[in-house]
C-alpha cells in the first residue's frame, strides 16, 4: 500500500500514470502525460494539486479524494477530447476549484459529497459537457470565467446551484434541485434549454439569463410550490416547452435589445401570476395556441407590458 504524502510524475512515450494511495493528505506537485493515455490519482484522505496536471491529446485525467477535500490549486488540463473527472466522497467532503479545469472538448465531470465552489482563477472550460454532481450545492461563478459549450447539474441535500458562464451557446440538458434550493444560470451569449428539465422542490427559486443573446426553452422549466421563474434575454425569448411554478411568480423579460427582438411563446406558461416584459419590435410578443403544449394561463394575475 502506498502511502507517500507528495506525488510528481513525467511519462514519456506511452501508457498511463496510475496512483492509488493513503494518507490523511496527500499533494501532487505536478503530472505530465503523453497524448492519449490516462492520468489516475486515487488517495483515500484528502487530495491537493498544487502543480499543473496535463495530458496531451485524448489524455484523460480522473482526480479522487476518498473520504476527504479536493483541492485544485493548479491548473488541470486535457488535451483535445481527453476528459476530466473531479470526486470527493464521504461526509460533506468538498470539491474545490481556484485554478482552470479544462480539456479542448472532452467532457468534465465532479462530484462532490459536499460542495462544488470555485474562488481565484477557478473555472472550468470545454466545448463539451459539464457535469456536475453535489451534496450542498455548487457555486460555479468564481473569479475565472467559465466556457463550457453543455451543463447539466444535480443536487442531492441543501444549497444552491449557481453557474456563470461565457460562450456563444450555452446548453443546458437538465438541472435537477432539492426543495428549498435556488438554481441560477447566466451565460454571456444565447441560453438553451433541452432533453431534460430544469426542475426544484417546493420554494426552490429558478433563474435563467441570456445576456446579450436569445434565450430559448425547448425543456420544461418548472419550480415547484411558491419557487419563482425568471427568464431573461437580451434579445429573443423563445418558449417552446412549458414554465411553471406551483403557486410563485413567474416572469418573462426579453426582447429588449433592439427593433425586430421579442418574446414568444408556443407552451404553457402558469404559475400564482404572470408577467411578460419587454419586446422592441412590431411584434414584441408572440402568443401561439396551436400545438401539443399550447400556450395557456393558469394564473391569479397576468401583467403584459412591451416598448
Amino acid at each position: 500500500m502506498n502511502g507517500v504524502g507528495s506525488f510528481n510524475a513525467t511519462n514519456l512515450t506511452s501508457g498511463a500514470i496510475s496512483l492509488t494511495n493513503t494518507i490523511a493528505l496527500l499533494t501532487v506537485t505536478g503530472i505530465i502525460e503523453v497524448p492519449g493515455a490516462l492520468v489516475s490519482v486515487t488517495n483515500t484522505g484528502g487530495l491537493t494539486v498544487s502543480g499543473a496536471v496535463t495530458t496531451g491529446v485524448g489524455g484523460n485525467i480522473a482526480l479522487q479524494a476518498t473520504g476527504g477535500v479536493l483541492t485544485v490549486s493548479a491548473a488541470v488540463t486535457a488535451g483535445g477530447g481527453g476528459t476530466v473527472g473531479l470526486t470527493a466522497t464521504g461526509g460533506t467532503n468538498n470539491v474545490l476549484v481556484s485554478a482552470p479545469v479544462s480539456s479542448t472538448s472532452g467532457n468534465i465531470s465532479v462530484s462532490a459529497a459536499g460542495a462544488i465552489t470555485e474562488s481565484g482563477t477557478g473555472s472550468f472550460s470545454t466545448t463539451g459537457t459539464l457535469s456536475t454532481t453535489s451534496g450542498t450545492g455548487q457555486t460555479l461563478s468564481g473569479a475565472g470565467t467559465n466556457t463550457v459549450s453543455t451543463f447539466t447539474a444535480n443536487n442531492l441535500t441543501s444549497g444552491a446551484i449557481t453557474l456563470t458562464n461565457t460562450v456563444g451557446t450555452l446548453t443546458v440538458t437538465g438541472i435537477t434541485q432539492v426543495p428549498g434550493a435556488a438554481v441560477s444560470v447566466t451565460n454571456n451569449g444565447n441560453l438553451t434549454t433541452t432533453t431534460a428539465a430544469i426542475s426544484t422542490g417546493p420554494g426552490g427559486n429558478i433563474a435563467l439569463t441570456a445576456a446579450g443573446g436569445v434565450l430559448i426553452v425547448n425543456a420544461a422549466v418548472s419550480a415547484g410550490a411558491a419557487g419563482t421563474v425568471g427568464l431573461t434575454s437580451t434579445f429573443d425569448l423563445i418558449v417552446n416547452s412549458p414554465v411553471s411554478s406551483g403557486t410563485g411568480a413567474v416572469t418573462v423579460n426579453g426582447g429588449t435589445g433592439g427593433a425586430g427582438s421579442g418574446i414568444t411563446l408556443n407552451a404553457a406558461v402558469t404559475g400564482g401570476s404572470v408577467t411578460v416584459l419587454g419586446g422592441a419590435g412590431p411584434d414584441a410578443l408572440t402568443v401561439n395556441t396551436t400545438g401539443p403544449h399550447r400556450s395557456r394561463s393558469t394564473v391569479r394575475a397576468v401583467t403584459i407590458r412591451t416598448s
